[in-house]
């Protein structure tokens, strides 16, 4: 180990350098050494460290320990001990990388045979580098432009630790590969296997997050005792099916689809699902099986992703699974379990230990279809049988043990052991850590540090908003007939109008489910949620209905999606928005925002262009908010009483000023800024307009929510709000105005014979669902206006 205090006090300038704080002063220096000395002197003997991992992280968590006693940073801790960590190498560590091009990006599979269509598609995976371990039944003449393959002869050469501990003939060789993209760059790596590929290699990181943060939903424990265990597939709407891992004993348990809704750290692990022949296991194979076909499961490929919190456990397997960084000490695959446990086991291993270093598994939408290897089910079930036996009473296990350690290492052994004590798998998973622990040490990589455990169990929310939501994922599978839901809504429908099956148009109507419909309310009128969904879902597949949660009910038959939002009877509904961005959808094409009592003719859309903003007509006066005020004489358009006070031209002025002052530091309100500029609303100039529909397309959204962000903080009322943000995203000429009419006062007793004035109508507004329902008149002549061009 060298001069330790030396290497100590190195390190902690370096760090207060990198940090920006004052260096350490040699008195406390030689302080913090003392106490370290005292606590341990048996381990500073002149012979130095052994290569023993108990050794040293008593050395380190001794000497963290000390730096924490003397009030040092905990940055500066962390800096500290991740440098000495890094200078300390084994030394059977092997002398040098094998291959000079270093990636950040790797997938890792094994194979037996062939390059398979799906290995070749993964070699053209962009900015990715496929290394492929063999075993001694690959053919010798494996070979692939793109592809590392890692010989039987090449995996000797490379002398790492485990390579005693990992039998040939084994799918657990596949930590070789691990081992040997961390040493050579690896940031993320994807595990995966040479059966299953993306199915749009462009779109690849549309479904894993790669950046810092992301947006989606953190679950929420199920209800009962059984709370610290979920069921990922039911969140992706198969309620019915469970994956390869989770205790039988619990299938068909109450399921709890409340989430949280927030931006959080991204997760370091994500399990992507995969659509056709997914990892189930084999009960459900033998039990659900037809002789005439495969299993063809759909899931929802929409539906938002899922960060499981501490104390929620799930399993996930080593497919289509995206590694970051900081959780590359958890690709040990055990080695005493069968080959359709050990990843399994490995994952369910692996949680407690995120939780102890604040990180978390997260689900992610389908991205995959598995053309899964032709397996023997009654073989794949024998070799399951510990999962079936076991799985119940490890998760149970694993959700009540505990760490007391501060090294991540140490906890790893610690777990491993207990996993023994407790017959989860063999004594010989402990010489195997110890082993892997050294190869990851020798690879150079870093391991993350354990956080306090109030940190560990705080929200994963990164800034102080949050709301909730309830979710249900879209049910599909490719036995049912795709139209039965459609049919029968219809016939509901036409229940609903008293209309005979005579009653039939010819207008083309598409189907849309590149798009999140966003339904608001203004009030919680939500007993006609009914209605809603019998119109819209046939060709809306994604719905989200947004308003104040606090009494929100509907029918229990209704599988809907909703989410709060602090709506303030309507004037601020466009917060939906906002939420409906937080919740993150799989949806890439765009997002509609309507009202529950706009009539929308959306069948009319379908040239318009999708890639800009839609609503209704802008007013062509420019309002200088900066110069109105409540007793001055406002132009016409301004003259409404809302607009003069405090959520209009207070908020908006309010808003202006905020976004200009933050562009300097945010690219995309330097854009909105610029935009506004070259769309003729400089500084504090602006239009405004009804905007109880409009439309954002995905790709503008970012500068959207940038934007909106702020001017929902400004409290500034929907008509001004909306105008406010989307004349700063599309230009004059390319903003898509929808034509409509809005009706008040008096107009409203009669709704239709309005509406019927308009040529060419797409947007009506308002009608109330609750006259709708309560008046034949009224019903009759809204079936005849829109319901019929529906059937």
């Amino acid at each position: 180990m060298g001069d330790l205090r030396g290497d100590m006090r190195k390190a902690m300038a370096e760090a207060c350098k990198k940090e920006g704080q004052p260096p350490i002063i040699e008195k406390t220096v030689g302080s913090i050494w003392d106490h370290f000395k005292k606590s341990q002197p048996l381990v500073l003997a002149e012979k130095g460290l052994q290569d023993d991992w108990k050794e040293k992280v008593s050395v380190w968590e001794l000497l963290q320990r000390s730096l924490e006693k003397y009030g040092i940073h905990p940055k500066i801790v962390e800096i500290t001990m991740k440098k000495l960590k890094a200078n300390e190498r084994s030394s059977s560590c092997p002398p040098e990388k094998h291959w000079t091009n270093l990636r950040k990006k790797w997938i890792v599979v094994t194979s037996i045979s062939h390059p398979t269509e799906q290995v070749i598609k993964l070699s053209r995976l962009p900015e990715f580098q496929l290394v492929v371990v063999a075993d001694q039944k690959t053919p010798k003449d494996w070979t692939l432009e793109n592809a590392i393959i890692l010989s039987t002869e090449k995996q000797l050469q490379l002398g790492y630790n485990i390579l005693q501990h990992i039998p040939w003939n084994a799918y657990t060789r596949k930590m070789i590969g691990y081992l040997f993209a961390i040493q050579h760059g690896a940031e993320i790596i994807y595990d995966t296997d040479d059966d299953n590929v993306p199915n749009i290699l462009t779109d690849f990181d549309k479904y894993f997050a790669f950046g810092n943060t992301t947006r989606g939903f953190i679950a929420q424990s199920d209800v009962g005792e059984f709370g610290y265990i979920k069921n990922p597939y039911v969140h992706f709407g198969q309620r019915s099916v469970w994956p390869r891992g989770y205790p039988v004993e619990l299938v068909g348990s109450a399921t709890n689809n409340n989430y949280t809704v927030c931006r959080y750290t991204t997760p370091v692990i994500q399990q992507g699902l995969v659509n056709g022949d997914p990892d189930v296991d084999a009960i459900f194979r033998l039990t659900r099986k037809k002789m005439y076909k495969n299993i063809d499961i759909q899931f929802d490929g929409y539906a938002p992703q899922v960060v499981y919190p501490k104390g929620i456990l799930a399993p996930f397997n080593s497919q289509n699974t995206l590694f970051h960084y900081d959780s590359f000490w958890a690709l040990m695959l055990p080695v005493s379990v069968a080959f359709r446990v050990t990843d399994i086991w490995r994952g369910y291993w692996a949680q407690p230990l995120l939780w102890k270093i604040g990180k978390n598994l997260a689900f992610t939408a389908t991205n995959t279809t598995q053309v899964r290897n032709a397996h023997n089910y009654l073989k794949d079930f024998a070799e399951e049988n510990k999962i079936f036996l076991e799985a119940g009473s490890l998760v149970k296990f694993l959700a009540e043990w505990k760490c007391s350690s501060t090294d991540l290492y140490n906890c790893m052994v610690s777990l491993t052991e207990d996993m023994v004590t407790n017959k989860f798998w063999d004594e010989q998973e402990v010489s195997l850590v110890k082993a892997w622990i050294l190869d990851l040490n020798c690879v150079g990589y870093t391991p993350p540090v354990i956080v306090k455990e109030s940190k560990a169990g705080s929200s994963l929310c990164v800034n102080d908003f949050q709301t909730y939501s309830i979710f249900n994922g879209i049910t599909s599978n490719s036995d049912n007939n795709n139209n039965a839901t459609s049919i029968n809504e219809k016939y509901e429908l036409r229940k609903f109008c008293n209309f005979g099956f005579d009653v039939n148009t010819t207008v083309p109507k598409n189907i849309y489910p590149e798009t999140l419909l966003v339904i608001t309310f203004n009030f919680p009128h939500y007993e006609h949620i009914w209605l809603l969904e019998l119109i819209y879902r046939p060709y809306f597949p994604n719905i989200l209905y947004c308003g104040d949660g606090k009494t929100f009910k509907t029918r229990e038959d209704l599988e809907i999606s909703f989410v709060h939002a602090n709506v303030t009877d309507g004037w601020s509904w466009y917060e939906c928005a906002l939420r409906a961005i937080d919740m993150n959808y799989g949806i890439r094409q765009n997002y509609i925002f309507l009202s529950d009592d706009v009539v929308f003719e959306f069948w009319k859309t379908e040239e318009y262009d999708k890639d800009e903003i839609w609503g209704y007509k802008i007013e062509d006066q420019l309002l200088d908010v900066a110069l109105l005020n409540q007793s001055a004489l406002v132009p016409q358009d301004f003259a409404w009483e809302w607009n003069r006070g405090d959520l209009g031209r207070v908020g908006c002025l309010k808003a202006l000023t905020r976004i200009a002052n933050e562009s300097a530091q945010n690219e995309l309100l330097a854009q909105f800024v610029k935009n506004r500029g070259e769309f003729g609303l400089p500084g504090t100039l602006m239009k405004v307009g009804m905007s109880d529909i409009f439309q954002l397309p995905r790709i503008k959204e970012d500068i959207f929510y940038e934007a909106g962000r702020i001017v929902r903080e400004s409290e500034i009322l929907l008509e001004m709000a909306v105008p406010l943000i989307t004349t700063g995203i599309s230009s004059p000429e390319k903003y898509v105005t929808m034509p409509g009419i809005w009706i008040w006062n008096e107009q409203r007793s009669d709704p239709f014979a309005h509406f019927k004035k308009v040529q060419n109508g797409v947007i009506f507004h308002p009608i109330k669902f609750s006259s709708i329902v309560g008046n034949q008149k009224l019903r009759k002549e809204y079936c005849d206006f829109y319901i019929k061009y529906l059937l």
